[in-house]
């Protein structure tokens, strides 16, 4: 089974990368406030803070160009596997393709007006009292403009979303949704199955060899995993007048059933405990490795999770995920004479901790944060792209002038090396 490995350009930058990290790491440890029993408390204050924004303005730039130049090659490295008959798995695509079924080529995703729209004719019989079902099913990239937002109730009625002579755009809802799923590699797949080999021995014998003397020996070994594609799904009831305004539909579609999918899938990609019908999320998976945060600052006790990271799991991190209530913490940091570390209050602050992206997600437990290496070694794999069905065969709503809205995806996840990832306990 081959594996991916990077080019030695991108390593160097990977190595680069962690040369800056490890420069700012230094600077923050110099600078600890202890207090007498020696528990870290805090930072000193000074010109240090100043010149540690400037550092970690640099890192960001030097890791969105190292994490874009791994996935590009991740890429180009499941394409060559697909065209080798290796897997019924295929490759992840590109921006314009992405989830695009067989034969769509490069294809664009439709406007959503077009993908309901095309529908009129059957809306609008289930409308005048018709019975049946209507059937969407949307590309990947279609699903990704599913995710603005509306108002919602439990019955969407026509009172809701009544037809105008002039309708202006659906004022988004104050939600709060932070999708992890961009952070993994992207994939489809064909099959019920996603199948894969997650390597579980590495063991680096190379060494300065006398001329006429034996190799050492080193030793690759992989485990064949397989794992099932489930299901997320969930559905609305929605009164047939409302039925007769598509444009209401799609603000509907737009704003509430997307919205629920994107958070269960965030939920199940981090911390879903592999009983079927649920993945097993990478806090759930067997040999990520862990940090207690212990007596350290909170950054310290994630450049050392980076630290196994790179080292245990010889993976480059390329993403970090908090708990909004312990971002709270990392961001409110303050020096002893008040100096906010993370930027001034009056200013929005990056949401990144030593050049990692850091994602704000409520999916992930509370005191507990993850640190890994995302891209290469993790793929979320979809089956097919949302589906949408309507449907007025469902219970009563028949006799009720109702019909069900429906929204399913189907993906797997595979981890193909867990001790890329670490678990920061105690946060």
């Amino acid at each position: 089974m081959n594996e991916f490995r990077a080019s030695s350009a991108t390593i160097a930058l990977g190595e680069d990368l962690a040369k800056a990290r490890k420069e700012v790491a230094d600077l923050f440890a110099a600078n600890v406030k202890r207090d007498a029993a020696g528990v870290a408390d805090g930072y000193q204050g000074g010109d240090w803070v100043g010149q540690a924004q400037k550092l970690n303005e640099a890192i960001a730039a030097k890791a969105r160009t190292y994490e874009a130049a791994v996935s590009l090659e991740k890429a180009a490295w499941d394409n060559e596997q697909a065209l080798r008959g290796l897997t019924n798995l295929r490759p992840a695509m590109s921006p314009d393709t992405l989830g695009q079924p067989a034969g769509e080529g490069g294809a664009k995703a439709r406007p959503l007006r077009e993908v309901f729209g095309g529908k009129n004719a059957e809306l609008k019989a289930i409308a005048a009292g018709g019975s049946g079902s209507i059937h969407f099913e949307l590309t990947e990239r279609e699903y990704v403009q599913l995710l603005g937002a509306a108002g919602v109730k439990v019955l969407l009625t026509s009172a809701d979303i009544a037809p105008q002579a002039d309708r202006q755009a659906v004022a988004p809802s104050a939600q709060f949704l932070a999708d992890v799923t961009d952070l993994f590699t992207p994939g489809t797949t064909e099959s019920d199955t996603v199948e894969f080999y997650e390597e579980t021995t590495f063991t680096n014998a190379a060494a300065e060899t006398a001329e006429g003397t034996a190799a050492p020996e080193g030793a690759i070994d992989f485990t064949l995993r397989t794992f099932p594609v489930q299901e997320i799904s969930t559905f609305i009831p929605v009164t047939r007048r409302a039925l007769s305004d598509t444009v209401g539909l799609q603000s509907y579609v737009e704003g509430r059933l997307g919205h629920m999918v994107n958070l269960r899938r965030s939920s199940q990609l981090l911390t879903g405990n592999g009983t079927s019908p649920n993945l097993r999320g990478i806090l759930n998976t067997s040999g990520i490795q862990t940090q207690a945060k212990g007596a350290d600052p909170t950054p310290d006790a994630v450049y050392k999770a980076m630290v196994l990271a790179r080292t245990t799991g010889d993976a480059e991190p390329t993403g970090a995920v908090f708990h909004a209530q312990d971002w709270q913490d990392i961001r409110l940091l303050r020096t002893i004479d008040g100096v906010y570390i993370w930027g001034s209050p009056s200013e929005t602050g990056p949401e990144r901790i030593w050049g990692l992206g850091a994602r704000v997600s409520n999916s992930i437990t509370q005191n507990t944060g993850l640190v890994g290496g995302f891209r290469p070694w993790a793929q979320v794999f979809r089956r097919e792209g949302a589906t949408i069905e309507i449907s007025t065969e469902h219970s009563t709503f028949f006799t009720e002038r109702k019909a069900a809205v429906l929204i399913y995806e189907r993906l797997a996840l595979a981890v193909y090396r867990p001790s890329a990832f670490v678990s920061i306990t105690g946060i």
